[in-house]
């Protein structure tokens, strides 16, 4: 029972959090430093209390936050991978068309979808990335979409260039010091475009979540260490969304067992649209005691040790 209170209590925040943005935001308070965006929706709140309960009454169904895999290729070859892309024998990229119809499938289910990244592997080798973000930008239930790239490559397609100075994409870096080679010529290309991108603060440690062993934890334990999470990253890949890019990595791996309460196939012809619907709001603000991947990880628990971050495999 402590453990379904503590979830509705943090699922609670999380609505509160999206109605805030919902009814006091707009696009230039998105985009300011997070102290600076919490004093100005504050003085917002102040200002105009009621529309927090006018949002809650609404009962809108918006998603805060999905990350789409779009590829398993990549540059690089990252020992402890939170996206386990180093276990991948074979890299392959998804089928552009089951991507969209599962994107569609959500934005038919849903009011919002506050942010949608698009990862890999590394997006930027995506042979249908244009076809991607035509899609998106067309979506007005997307906020916000944004490419994750490793900083070894440039953007050469002048039509994606071209998108991408839309007003809803922008671009994160990640930095690995001299292993994202390009991240300084991307910049300089951003720059030259009008792109909104961030590169992050250069990644010396990452979480290491430990190898993909089955741990044989109690319940009680599982249902803690999911509560306590901070991978709060909803991961789509091949029209099936996870919880975590561990469980959806690690079960198309078959190195952790597919169970059926742990994911919603979007592609299922089966599910009505209202069926579907009721699924994700589940799945987004409704009771999970934990799912199969938590027995595989070392998320939320003691045994969560730091690793040097972006050191590369031999193999």
């Amino acid at each position: 029972m402590i453990y379904r209170i503590k979830n509705r209590i943090k699922k609670l925040k999380l609505k509160l959090h999206i109605i805030i943005r919902e009814e006091y935001g707009n696009k230039k308070i998105l985009n300011k430093p997070k102290k600076e965006k919490k004093k100005i929706y504050l003085k917002k709140i102040i200002c105009n209390p009621l529309k927090i309960p006018t949002g809650l009454i609404k009962k809108r169904f918006n998603i805060e936050y999905i990350e789409i895999v779009l590829t398993t290729i990549c540059t690089l070859k990252c020992k402890g991978c939170s996206a386990l892309m180093e276990h991948y024998k074979k890299q392959s990229n998804t089928n552009v068309d089951t991507n969209i119809k599962s994107l569609k499938k959500i934005l038919d289910c849903c009011d919002t979808l506050q942010h949608l990244r698009l990862l890999g592997g590394e997006p930027l080798c995506y042979p249908d990335l244009l076809k991607i973000l035509e899609f998106t930008k067309k979506q007005d239930k997307i906020k916000r979409i944004t490419i994750v790239t490793n900083g070894t490559l440039l953007i050469k397609d002048k039509q994606i260039l071209e998108i991408l100075k839309n007003d809803k994409f922008d671009v994160f870096i990640s930095n690995y010091g001299p292993i994202s080679r390009k991240k300084e010529e991307l910049i300089t290309e951003l720059k030259e475009n009008n792109i909104k991108y961030k590169l992050n603060d250069e990644d010396t440690l990452w979480r290491d979540y430990g190898n993909l062993e089955i741990r044989n934890r109690k319940k009680k334990e599982l249902k803690k260490q999911f509560l306590n999470c901070k991978v709060t990253c909803s991961s789509l890949y091949n029209g099936k969304l996870h919880h975590c890019p561990r469980s959806t990595h690690g079960t198309n791996l078959k190195k952790i067992p597919l169970k059926e309460q742990d994911y919603i196939n979007l592609l299922d012809k089966k599910i009505t649209k209202k069926q579907l619907r009721k699924k994700l709001y589940k799945f987004f603000y409704g009771y999970v005691p934990y799912v199969e991947a938590c027995n595989y990880c070392n998320s939320a628990t003691k045994e969560l040790k730091s690793i040097p971050a972006g050191q590369q495999s031999k193999k």
